[in-house]
Order: structure tokens, then C-alpha cells, then sequence
């Protein structure tokens, strides 16, 4: 149970609500009125570089600079944080539709803020005395006045965080079965959901549980949903099995989807909605063990057991597992907030939060996603999207360009780098190019293998068309996420070849800026972008930072100089008609 006096919830509800900053002035683009044909049309720049200059020529002051540099509101501390004080974490928290803000975050009074890795934590440096902890697989650790102590699990450990004990003694016999769910996919032409369909349940947590403790743990397949248990000497009346939205890392969950607990309805503030409420569970599905028959039973969650969360659990794991497995270590930690009825925007924010489920965990990133009767938890795309943004924050700089958006309008550089790999990324995992997604209960869907059906995007001509300036005309003109999809689609031969793709996101070119400037090398700053027109794909106020982000150029950059072929990526971006980004002249560490 999430108690309202954790500190979670007193710094979340007065450092991330979403109208905490107030309005954002000294704007560079308003909203003219009705009256106008485009509210934000950018203001033209003469070009850094000649078409056809070598931009890799230019000096190191001739990068872009912000035409208007607002106040930073999380005053130059990074998502990763700082240790304000010895008992103060401070970082900045950024997210889909959220502007950045400062969070603050006191420790408790076993802790002390650290850095690890890079990043800003409280970490623990004396124990609460009587807590217990599984350090491994077969062994138990007791918090006591001298700290933690040791001993051996003759049948293993079993718990979590701060709870945790040694299995009794099971039987050679085993609880085997499968679990599956009940999900709806889109039908042949992807205009509404067809019928069900039955998927495993992939990598949820199946636990053996008397009276409330666990008596054996484990996961299911990541394959099949299939799992087997150690079966006690004796079944008790009670005894079930339970299979829950987490995954644990050892002692540690690394990913859980929760029900907040909130009474259905719209909620525009997401982080202050969750930050209010009082209590919070894991989505956990149970069968009494004397009920099931067979060797090998099949559990089954369906519609009416709200097997939606399954789907959303399901999609999100194998998004994450898709990416360690092609770097070969864990991104974030994170928390999924759904609930039945709840209607919020479905986002990831980049913000640590503690969350007692029942015991205290801490994720480093969250995501929210809506159970409304839109249905949106059908479109495996939409919550592979979100995931994309996840990734994008663990693997690589995740820029915080962030309003509302759509495909079919062109937006700025950083918004349309972030939101058009996000639906490249759901796209390579599901293996196809069809991005699927539901908008007031109607299914559509839209090729990023394909030419852009309206060819929207003036490329053929960029010299002066740059929004701001930059050393090759064109790069930043602005820009829409479908054809920055489309660009990446083509780079990776489809779903066939994402690796060099994935390998120059992860690289240091798009990791830290240049040590000997502090920025990219395409020197694009961080815009700030008001609220989102869609009718007339405009914005409501745009200004712009200090603030260094990679972008589009820069990833191209970093694919080129890692020896990608220039012939390829020539035919991805069609530099003489579509985006003239000038393969010859990478910019390069």
C-alpha cells in the first residue's frame, strides 16, 4: 500500500505538477489567432554554410546558438541528478507532453545521496533493523546492530525487498502449467479490433502463495508463458498460485505495471493524480491450486479479468527485453500506472518515484497508460511507442522536446527525432511496418515502409528553409516524425537489420555532447514547445534553451562515421528531394 506521507508523494505533488512552472514566456513563435493560417511560422535565418560548403570546415563558434534563451527551470541539473546535500537528491524530471522540472527528493535516515553511475541516488549505508533480503538465489540476509547478516536457504529464498525468507521444504514434485490472456489484434484491413485472440503470458512473475507469504517464485517463459513451481509436501486449503505484472532482477523489480487505484475518470495530471493517491497495487491474476487439473494446467486471464493489463505488461516486457538483448545490459527501471476507468495521455516521463508495493521500491523511469473505453491497450504499436521512448532514455540522450503531436503534421527537429524513432522501434520489434494505433475508438493504421502519401516536406530546396540556423541549410527545417520513421525503416532494411541502427543511438556521439565544446556537433538547442494545435499542426508558444540535444543530423552522423554504408543511407534520406543531410561530410569524433 502506497501511504499518502511517503516523501514520494510530498516532492511529486509540488515539484512535478504539470502547472508548476507556469506558462512559458519570451516565446519565439505565438499563436497569431484564428485568423492565422499557421500560428508558429518560423522566422527565416540566412544559412552558416553555403550549399555545398564543407560544413566539417566550419569553426567550433559557428554552431547554432538559441534565438531566445529562457530560464532553466531545473537550473542546469540533468535527469541523471545531483546531490544537493548529503540528504537531498535533486534531478530533473522530462517526459512525453511533460516540460521539464526540478524534482528534490530527501532521503531516509539510513541513506545518503551518491552518485552511481553517473546518477544521483539515495543510497542506503545502514539497513532498518529487522528487515530481511534475498542477496541470491539461496541466500537469506537479516538486518541487525551490526548490519546485514547471512545464512544459507537449504530450498532457496524466497520474497522481495525488505521481505523476504527461506522456502520450507518442497517435494520433488512440480506445479507446472501455462499462462495465457485474452487479447484483441487488429482486423486484415486495421479499421477496428477483431476477434480475440489467446497469447502467452510472457515473463510475468507465478508465485506459490500460503496466507499472504510466498512459499516459491518464479517466471514465466519468455517464450511460451509457461512456468513450473516446487509443489509443498502438504496442500493447504488456500494455497494458490499468482501470477503478477513483474520482473524481478534478482532481488530487485525492474518492472511493474500497477493499479493506482483511482476512481475512473479523465486525469490531466498524471504525475499529480498518482502522486495523490493512497494506495497502489501490482496487477496479479489467482488460481487456487486445488482447482487446477492435469499436468500441465493452462491459466487463463481473460477479457472480463481485465486481461487488457496483460497485454500492456506482455508488449512492454518484450520491448525492454528486445533492447537488453541487443546491448546486453538493463535500461531503466520502471513502473506502468493503469487502472480501470483511467483516462490520461499515454506517456513516459523520465522521473524516479518510490512506490510501496506493498514493500518500497524505487523505478527510475514511469510510464501511464490509459484504460478507457478508447481501447488504446489493444494497439500493441501505441504501447511499443511508449517503450521506444523508454529505450531512447536508457540507451541513448533522450532530448525533452516534448507537446502533443501527430504523424501528419510537421513538427520541430527534437520532437520529430523522439517521436518518429519511438514508432520505428515498436515497428522493428513487432516486425512489420503497419503502426497501429486507435483514436476515439477508431482503428487506423499507417505504412513507415512506404513514400509519404501527402509529400508534405519541401526538401528538394533547402537552402534559407532552416527554422533556426545550422552549418548545411535544410537540417533543421521542420520535420514530421513519420518521415523521420520512414528514414529509419529504410536504414535498417525493415525489422531484416535494426543493429547498426540501434548501435548509433547507443554510441557516444549520441550520449554526450562534444567534451570540447559541451554541446552535439550540429549544434541543435532544446525548444520548449506551448500547447499543440493538430487542426492546424501549430503550437502555441515555441522557445528555446541553452540546452545542447542530438537529433536527426547527429544520429546520421554517428551511423556514417561508425563505416554504415553511404550508399545506403544516401537512398534513406534522398538528399536532392527529401532531407539534405550531406553524406559526404559527416561531422565525426
Amino acid at each position: 500500500m502506497i501511504m499518502s506521507n511517503h516523501r514520494w508523494i510530498a516532492s511529486l505533488s509540488t515539484a512535478l505538477a504539470l502547472a508548476a512552472c507556469g506558462p512559458l514566456t519570451d516565446s519565439i513563435d505565438t499563436d497569431a489567432g484564428a485568423d492565422s493560417a499557421v500560428a508558429d511560422v518560423p522566422r527565416q535565418h540566412a544559412a552558416d554554410a553555403a550549399p555545398g560548403e564543407d560544413a566539417s570546415d566550419s569553426a567550433a563558434e559557428d554552431v547554432a546558438q538559441p534565438d531566445v534563451i529562457i530560464e532553466d527551470p531545473c537550473r542546469g541539473v540533468s535527469a541523471a541528478g545531483r546531490c544537493a546535500s548529503d540528504s537531498m537528491v535533486e534531478r530533473c524530471a522530462m517526459g512525453e507532453h511533460i516540460a521539464p522540472q526540478l524534482v528534490s527528493e530527501r532521503c531516509d535516515s539510513t541513506e545518503r545521496c551518491m552518485l552511481v553511475e553517473g546518477a544521483a541516488h539515495c543510497v542506503e549505508t545502514r539497513c532498518t533493523a529487522g528487515a530481511t533480503r534475498c542477496r541470491d538465489d539461496r541466500t537469506l540476509e537479516r538486518c541487525g546492530a551490526a548490519g546485514w547478516s547471512a545464512e544459507s536457504c537449504a530450498n532457496g529464498c524466497v520474497g522481495s525487498d525488505e521481505r523476504a525468507s527461506c522456502a520450507p521444504a518442497m517435494t520433488p514434485d512440480r506445479i507446472s502449467g501455462r499462462v495465457i490472456y485474452e487479447a484483441r489484434a487488429a482486423n486484415s484491413g486495421r479499421t477496428a479490433w477483431g476477434p480475440t485472440v489467446n497469447r502467452p503470458a510472457r515473463g510475468f512473475l507465478v508465485t506459490l502463495e500460503r496466507d499472504g507469504a510466498v512459499l516459491a517464485s518464479t517466471t514465466s517463459s519468455a517464450m511460451d508463458g509457461t512456468f513450473s513451481l516446487p509443489r509443498p509436501a502438504a496442500i493447504e486449503r488456500g494455497d494458490r498460485v499468482v501470477v503478477s505484472a513483474v520482473r524481478r532482477s534478482g532481488s530487485t523489480t525492474d518492472l511493474a505495471l500497477v493499479n493506482p487505484q483511482l476512481s475512473p475518470g479523465a486525469y490531466t495530471d498524471r504525475l499529480g493524480a498518482v502522486a495523490s493517491v493512497s494506495r497502489a497495487t501490482v496487477w496479479r491474476w489467482t488460481w487456487l491450486v486445488d482447482t487446477l487439473t492435469g499436468p500441465s494446467p493452462t491459466l487463463e486471464i481473460t477479457i472480463a479479468r481485465n486481461s487488457a493489463a496483460a497485454n500492456v505488461f506482455d508488449r512492454v516486457a518484450w520491448g525492454t527485453r528486445f533492447s537488453r538483448a541487443h546491448y546486453g545490459r538493463a535500461g531503466r527501471t520502471m513502473i506502468v500506472w493503469m487502472g480501470p476507468g483511467v483516462d490520461w495521455t499515454n506517456s513516459f516521463v523520465g522521473a524516479e518515484t518510490r512506490v510501496a508495493i506493498p514493500t518500497r521500491t524505487t523505478f527510475q523511469s514511469q510510464m501511464f497508460y490509459a484504460m478507457d473505453r478508447e481501447q488504446s491497450y489493444w494497439a500493441d504499436s501505441v504501447i511499443l511507442h511508449e517503450t521506444g521512448h523508454w529505450m531512447m532514455g536508457s540507451y541513448s540522450e533522450s532530448n525533452s522536446e516534448t507537446s502533443g503531436h501527430t504523424y501528419r503534421c510537421e513538427t520541430w527537429p527534437g520532437l520529430a527525432w523522439k517521436e518518429g524513432f519511438a514508432n520505428y522501434f515498436a515497428q522493428i520489434v513487432l516486425g512489420n511496418p503497419f503502426y497501429t494505433a486507435v483514436n476515439s475508438s477508431s482503428v487506423y493504421a499507417y505504412d513507415i515502409s512506404g513514400e509519404d502519401p501527402d509529400r508534405r516536406w519541401p526538401h528538394a530546396s533547402p537552402t534559407a528553409a532552416d527554422i533556426v540556423s545550422s552549418r548545411t541549410p535544410g537540417l533543421f527545417q521542420k520535420l514530421s516524425e513519420l518521415e523521420v520513421s520512414m528514414i529509419l525503416w529504410r536504414l535498417s532494411d525493415g525489422s531484416r537489420d535494426p543493429g547498426p541502427v540501434l548501435d548509433a543511438l547507443g554510441s557516444a556521439r549520441m550520449n554526450r555532447p562534444d567534451p570540447a565544446t559541451g554541446r552535439f556537433e550540429r549544434g541543435y538547442f532544446q525548444r520548449y514547445l506551448g500547447a499543440f494545435d493538430s487542426t492546424r499542426c501549430s503550437y502555441s508558444s515555441v522557445t528555446a534553451t541553452s540546452r545542447s540535444i542530438p537529433v536527426l543530423p547527429d544520429f546520421l552522423d554517428a551511423l556514417n562515421c561508425a563505416g554504415f554504408s553511404r550508399a545506403r543511407i544516401t537512398s534513406a534520406v534522398r538528399p536532392n528531394t527529401r532531407y539534405p543531410y550531406p553524406v559526404d561530410r559527416p561531422l565525426c569524433r
